[in-house]
């Protein structure tokens, strides 16, 4: 498939270049910037973006109508990232909501934004980072443990053809999300996740909870139970592995 680019040399953010000239960009076309000075990630984390070795783009999806599942595109992008992923040869895994890791190193950052005017939703902005060429030893600097797909499989990547081989892949994935909503995502989701039966602490809003995750829902919400045995949902935070 052909994909309409805007190819910038830096950029504040990608996602927030979308936003601001929405009215000038056609449904599903894709902003590329070699680098970003404000990059982010979910809960208004910053993501390093200052190697062109990388990868940043944001992409611009106005035909989400009103459809209530938005939270879940984050969700349909990581599936299609470690799909991507596979296709290069690396084995990659889903920590909920949306980071993909490769051995417990975070390999990308996935954030999407709405787009509101009125009451109506205009469109929404998946932005995506991605550590393609990034070296060890800038790797070594981040506050977390981090890696890249080229020091993953000891090679150069083409930036190019890995963009267009996600972008093929994730918009197979968006179109049935439309078509059937996450549900139909869910089970090939799950796959690539290893929760089912882990004990987690969710952190949320200064919060730390003890639970142990039964599954994921159609939604992509978790079930848990804590340890007084009441089985709840969980929809947002920060989880970790204990």
């Amino acid at each position: 498939m052909s994909y309409n680019f805007t190819q910038l040399a830096s950029v504040d953010s990608t996602n927030s270049y979308v936003k601001l000239h929405l009215d000038k960009l056609s449904n599903r076309d894709v902003v590329v910037a070699d680098t970003q000075t404000e990059g982010r990630g979910r809960l208004k984390r910053k993501w390093v973006s200052s190697s062109a070795k990388n990868l940043y783009f944001s992409i611009a999806l106005k035909d989400i109508g009103d459809i209530r599942e938005v939270q879940n595109i984050t969700q349909v992008g990581a599936l299609a990232l470690v799909v991507t992923l596979k296709n290069y040869g690396v084995i990659a895994k889903i920590k909920w909501p949306n980071d993909v890791l490769v051995s417990s190193k975070k390999i990308s950052g996935i954030l999407s934004e709405t787009v509101i005017k009125g009451s109506d939703l205009e469109a929404l902005v998946l932005g995506v980072g991605i550590n393609l060429n990034m070296d060890k030893a800038f790797l070594d600097l981040i506050d977390q443990p981090a890696t890249s797909l080229g020091v993953e499989i000891e090679k150069e990547i083409d930036k190019q053809a890995f963009l267009n081989d996600f972008l093929d892949i994730f918009f197979a994935y968006y179109d049935k999300f439309l078509e059937s909503g996450f549900a139909s995502l869910r089970d090939e989701w799950k796959s690539h996740t290893n929760l089912s039966g882990k004990n987690i602490i969710i952190r949320n809003n200064g919060n730390n909870i003890k639970v142990r995750v039964l599954d994921i829902n159609n939604d992509g919400t978790l079930k848990v139970i804590s340890k007084d045995n009441i089985v709840s949902t969980v929809c947002c935070g920060d989880i970790e592995i204990i």
